[in-house]
């Protein structure tokens, strides 16, 4: 009986510096049974050469170029072309190990699971790496339902540290969010796996060097910071249309909501703390009046912040003790409030300081 064949979707834009570690690294897999599509987002520098030289070293090879489109879209167009039975992810600045595929095959024919995930290697072009598993701490090999063990649901999506059932995805339609030149768009598709899972398997095996040094704009770009609440919104859409009103998967998806707005005001540029903080004061205060706050995966600390947040971006800031960016100044009758630098409110006060 042939052994099953595995498609590997390889997104590229502009990541010629990275692109033949990749693919040799896919190529050289001990898993020969492989379709490599290689999905050119429109590049500007030499990756789509690169691509054209690789397959014609390998019949395995399939390039796919386009305009530029964004990640979503190009992510979809792969999958779309795909014919494997399973589905790999690899990003084209980072490389695999030799026995991924294989390891992941055999753990996903042991126990029949849709997903088989592993842990991974960040990676720096200097050669330094650590170990990040997914999710953390997990050393053995194990069969679960994510629900039961919602953590796995926090932290990075690793969408690429993982073997996918190609007709289980289509069959529950999870798709990527397509939002030209939009960013996190790994999170929503990441949520809708976890989420229609009934079991899923993960591995000890360290598989994946993930490339920490090759950091794209998003953090410092007006248009790509904000990006992240369209990922929550297809996140919301996907639990109203397929999750059959699940309160644990609801709760799961307001606590993940939290952590990555959380997690991305601290890295994004300073100019944009103050809006980002009112869009995260506005998505709260929407889904605080649902009570959504009061929720089995949430600690009393972040009900207490959100609870805040929900009222105002003055609020939270003075609940976080965020004061170093945050100054109320008085005179006369008037109270100035600056956040970042910026005045938020102004207003006619009671008494004094």
């Amino acid at each position: 009986m042939p052994s099953p064949l595995i498609s590997i979707v390889v997104p590229v834009y502009n990541v010629a510096p990275y692109l033949k570690e990749c693919l040799e690294s896919i190529l050289e897999q001990t898993y020969v049974n492989l379709e490599v599509i290689c999905v050119n987002d429109g590049s500007t520098d030499t990756s789509l050469d690169i691509l054209e030289e690789f397959r014609s070293r390998d019949p395995r090879v399939r390039v796919i170029s386009k305009p530029n489109a964004g990640y979503g879209h190009t992510m979809n167009m792969g999958m779309d072309a795909a014919t494997g039975d399973y589905l790999g992810i690899v990003e084209s600045d980072d490389f695999i190990e030799p026995r991924m595929y294989e390891i992941l095959m055999t753990a996903q024919q042991k126990h029949d699971v849709p997903v088989v995930l592993c842990p991974w290697f960040d990676y720096w072009t200097d050669g330094n790496r650590k170990k990040c598993a997914f999710p953390r701490g997990w050393r053995s090999e194990q069969v679960f339902c994510p629900l039961d063990r919602p953590q796995i649901f926090s932290g990075n999506p690793a969408i690429w540290a993982a073997l996918y059932d190609l007709k289980w995805l289509r069959d529950n339609k999870i798709r990527f969010l397509e939002t030209p030149g939009a960013s996190f768009q790994d999170m929503s598709f990441s949520f809708k796996v976890l989420a229609k899972l009934d079991k899923i398997c993960v591995v000890p095996d360290v598989l994946l060097n993930y490339r920490r040094d090759n950091e794209n704009s998003s953090m410092n770009s007006k248009h790509k910071v904000f990006c992240i609440f369209d990922e929550t919104d297809e996140m919301r859409s996907f639990f109203d249309l397929a999750c059959d009103g699940n309160t644990r998967i609801r709760d799961i998806l307001f606590k993940r909501s939290y952590e990555v707005y959380r997690a991305n005001l601290k890295r994004i540029a300073l100019k944009y703390k103050l809006g980002f903080l009112r869009r995260m004061s506005q998505e709260t205060k929407k889904h605080f009046s649902d009570n959504e706050c009061d929720n089995q995966f949430l600690e009393e600390k972040d009900i207490l912040n959100l609870r805040a947040l929900s009222r105002g971006v003055g609020r939270y800031l003075l609940r976080r003790s965020l004061s170093p960016f945050y100054d109320v100044t008085y005179k006369g009758n008037t109270r100035r409030v600056k956040v970042f630098g910026l005045r938020v409110k102004k207003s006619a006060h009671r008494g004094a300081h």
